[in-house]
């Protein structure tokens, strides 16, 4: 059984009106991007270029990082 999500995260779902399935899709697509951005930054010295591709929902996207 999964944890119960954490506070901010019923907020966010609530204030988006987002059904609770959301966070489980946000983990799967969105999770490792997030911790490789989280990584590249901890020891960059510029900021990494994240650029979104393609209409809302069609699951385009562009990671690139200089590093």
């Amino acid at each position: 059984m999964p944890n119960p999500p954490a506070d901010w995260q019923s907020g966010f779902l609530q204030q988006h009106n987002l059904g609770a399935d959301y966070l489980h899709h946000a983990q799967e697509w969105f999770a490792r991007l997030a911790a490789g951005l989280a990584a590249h930054q901890k020891g960059a010295a510029s900021p990494v270029l994240v650029a979104v591709n393609g209409s809302q929902g069609s699951g385009c996207l562009l990671y690139t990082s200089d590093a």
